[in-house]
């Protein structure tokens, strides 16, 4: 049953981009390619069950990722709004991420940096169940407990105090468009 609730929200994310897209023959063909990897990765990323991809994703790499150079290796679990250049913006109160850890390989630090909409508000820094920091995330290193990615993986969870709601235009069904923005995620690396 899921994986026909999968297929179908592929298909969907295909068929969207394909025929908006048709039409304007002045979009080459791999603006439509990209158009359209972005919107299926868009909806894998919105789908409940997120945990079974996580196995998909690429062990991370023992140098820095910045903006588009995360896909593959950071699953973007819950609350975060769609990527940017950059990075992305959380969504709420609280926003989850997932790195798969090489296999033989034992992270001892994250390294995080980001900015702040407003204040740099002290962000909550959960791995793997641990509360590991409370600071604001502008360069900034957590030194990680030995042993915390016992099942070859890391779930980093971002706790923000006070995310800010702005109200953007009406969304697809005619309802306003409230985001909550706290934190903007740049860059993440685990030292390994």
């Amino acid at each position: 049953m899921r994986s026909l609730v999968v297929a179908s929200a592929l298909v969907s994310a295909i068929c969207l981009p394909i025929s908006s897209t048709l039409a304007d023959v002045e979009i080459g063909l791999e603006e439509r390619k990209q158009r359209l990897m972005e919107s299926a990765r868009n909806v894998a990323d919105e789908m409940p069950g997120f945990e079974d991809y996580i196995s998909d994703l690429q062990p991370f790499p023992d140098h820095v990722l910045i903006g588009d150079e995360v896909t593959g290796y950071i699953l973007f679990a819950e609350g975060w709004h769609r990527k940017e250049p950059e990075g992305r913006w959380s969504d709420g109160s609280s926003s989850k991420i997932y790195l798969r850890v090489p296999p033989g390989k034992q992270p001892y630090r994250l390294y995080i940096h980001g900015r702040y909409h407003r204040d740099k508000e002290a962000t909550q820094v959960i791995v793997n169940g641990k509360l590991l920091s409370e600071v604001p995330l502008i360069h900034h290193n957590i030194d990680l407990p030995p042993g915390i990615a016992q099942d070859g993986q890391l779930e980093i969870e971002f706790k923000h105090r006070a995310p800010i709601a702005i109200s953007g235009n009406r969304g697809p069904n005619g309802k306003e468009d409230i985001r909550e923005y706290e934190f903007f995620l740049v860059r993440v690396h685990a030292l390994y």
